[in-house]
Formats: C-alpha cells, sequence, structure tokens
C-alpha cells in the first residue's frame, strides 16, 4: 500500500518466459504499470522481466528437487539473467531473506533486519508481521 501508482503487483504464481521454451512462475512480481502496456492479453506468459520478484519458501519445489539449495540458487540465477532487477526470497522456517541483485553479492539476512525495498522504501518483515497480529 506504500508503492508509488506507477507499480503494479501481480501474484499467483505469475507465468515468466525467460528465455525459448523456459519457464519460470514468480510467487509476486512487480512491474512498472508502463512496462504492462506492451503486453497482449493474450499472452499467457510474461516475456518482459519485472522489476521485484518475490519469492515464499519453495514448497513446490521440495517434491521434485533433491538439491533444494541448487534450485534456490539455479531460479534466482535465471530471474536476475531475465533482467530482474532485484529477487527476494522469504524463508519461513529459517525466519531469513535472500537478497538478490545482478553484479552484487547475495545477502542473507534475518527477519528482523531492514533492507531497501524499492524506490528507496525499506522493508523490515518482523515489524510488518507484528502489525499484522495486532
Amino acid at each position: 500500500k506504500h508503492l508509488s501508482d506507477k507499480f503494479q503487483i501481480l501474484t499467483n504464481e505469475v507465468g515468466l518466459q525467460y528465455a525459448k521454451n523456459s519457464y519460470r512462475a514468480a510467487d509476486i512480481a512487480i512491474y512498472e504499470k508502463k512496462q504492462l502496456k506492451k503486453v497482449s492479453q493474450k499472452d499467457k506468459y510474461l516475456r518482459i522481466p519485472p522489476k521485484i520478484v518475490i519469492q515464499i519458501d519453495a514448497k513446490a519445489a521440495l517434491d521434485k528437487e533433491s538439491d533444494l539449495p541448487g534450485y534456490y540458487h539455479k531460479k534466482v540465477d535465471h530471474l536476475l539473467q531475465f533482467g530482474v532487477e532485484k529477487v527476494i526470497w522469504i524463508f519461513t522456517n529459517t525466519k531469513k531473506i535472500l537478497l538478490a541483485e545482478p553484479q552484487k553479492d547475495w545477502l542473507t539476512i534475518n527477519w528482523s533486519d531492514s533492507f531497501e525495498f524499492l524506490d528507496g522504501h525499506q522493508l523490515n518483515l518482523a515489524e510488518k508481521m507484528e502489525e499484522q497480529d495486532r
């Protein structure tokens, strides 16, 4: 609710086609609205990278992958190579957050740590969770 009107938040496993016959889904994808004006209503997969992708755990992948760290790393790499500016991966069991941006070291932080979310907006997941509980 604090983001500018210039952004559109898409949820529920947004289909992304990052290369020919190569697809990924994003739990949450944040686009600048002007990017989405180019998208046909008939497209099943978006072929333009979102500004930010937020992933929460990987329950769907647990049954299919024996190497979960490898799965996370491959997916983050694919998203960044596609042109996503920031990947935020939230791990609920460990209460950790992975932050990944192109040409930067990936960071793993605690839920209680604040980080820049988008365009100077800071986010502290622990504080947000406490607000929801009130």
